[in-house]
C-alpha cells in the first residue's frame, strides 16, 4: 500500500531539487560532445529541432510541471501526475524524476515500477540526483521487478557521491547487510558516519546500535547516547522508543 506522507515528501524533495539549481549534478551528466564535422552537422540539422522550438518546448515544460508542482501542494495526485506526464514528455529532468516516483509507489497513477525505472533512468541521465536514489531502491526493493544487489549499489554510491545523503546511508547498509558486496561492517561504519553528518536521523541511529554492540566500531556507550538523543531529538521513532526505553530500566534498577 502506498504509504502518502511518505510519497509526499519524496515528491516535494523532488520539486525542492528543481528549484535549487546549485544542486549537484550525476557523475557523468556532461556527455554531450561537439560534433566538428560538416557531415555531423547536416545530419544535426536534420534531427535536432531549431533552437526557437527548443526553447518553446523547454518553456511549456516548465509551466507543466509547475501546475503538477501546484497540484502536488494541494494533494492531488492525480492531477500532479497530469501535467508532470506533459512535463517529462517533453524533456523536463525533474519532472522525469517526479513521475518516477510517483509510478514507483502508486501515488496519483496505477503502480508501474517498469516505467517508474525507464524515467528514472532518463532522469539519472541529465544529471537529477534524487532519480539516482529512485533507481537504487527499486532494485534494492525488488518490488515488481527481481531484486538486483548490485545494481542498486551501484545507483546508491552514484547519489551518495552526488552528495544525497540518503544514497549514504543506503551504501552503508548494503555494507552492513552484504547485499551487491561483501558483508563489511567497518565500511558500513564509514557510510553511516557520513550520512549522521549530514544529520540523517536512520543514519544516526543506526551507528547509535552499532557502538552499543560494538559492532563494526569500538564499543562505545557515550557515543552511542549521543546520537540516539541526536535522532530522538528530529522525532525519529525508533530512537524514542529505544530512548524511552533505556529510561525505563535506569529507573527500575535505583
Amino acid at each position: 500500500m502506498f504509504q502518502q506522507a511518505y510519497c509526499i515528501t519524496l515528491l516535494l524533495a523532488c520539486c525542492a531539487l528543481a528549484a535549487d539549481v546549485s544542486s549537484p549534478k550525476a557523475p557523468g551528466s556532461d556527455t554531450v560532445q561537439n560534433q566538428s564535422s560538416d557531415k555531423m552537422a547536416v545530419k544535426a540539422k536534420k534531427t535536432i529541432p531549431t533552437p526557437e522550438l527548443a526553447n518553446e518546448a523547454s518553456a511549456d515544460a516548465q509551466v507543466y510541471f509547475e501546475k503538477a508542482q501546484q497540484y502536488l501542494q494541494e494533494e492531488n495526485f492525480e492531477e500532479a501526475v497530469l501535467w508532470c506526464r506533459k512535463a517529462a514528455e517533453l524533456g523536463h529532468s525533474s519532472a522525469q524524476t517526479m513521475l518516477g516516483a510517483a509510478l514507483y509507489y502508486g501515488a496519483g497513477v496505477s503502480e508501474n515500477v517498469e516505467e517508474s525505472i525507464q524515467w528514472s533512468t532518463k532522469a539519472a541521465a541529465q544529471g537529477e540526483v534524487e532519480a539516482l536514489l529512485n533507481l537504487g531502491n527499486a532494485y534494492y526493493n525488488g518490488k515488481g521487478i527481481p531484486v538486483n544487489g548490485k545494481l542498486a549499489m551501484k545507483w546508491y554510491r552514484k547519489a551518495a557521491e552526488a552528495g544525497l545523503r540518503e544514497g549514504a546511508h543506503m551504501v552503508g547498509l548494503c555494507y552492513y547487510r552484504g547485499i551487491g558486496v561483501p558483508e563489511d561492517k567497518e565500511e558500513a561504519a564509514i557510510w553511516f558516519r557520513k550520512a549522521a553528518d549530514k544529520e540523517l536521523a536512520d543514519a544516526r541511529y543506526q551507528l547509535c546500535l552499532m557502538y552499543l554492540e560494538g559492532d563494526g566500531v569500538p564499543q562505545d556507550n557515550e557515543e552511542a547516547t549521543r546520537l540516539l538523543v541526536l535522532a530522538a531529538n528530529q522525532g525519529y521513532e525508533p530512537a524514542l522508543e529505544l530512548l524511552y526505553l533505556i529510561f525505563n530500566q535506569n529507573k527500575q534498577g535505583e
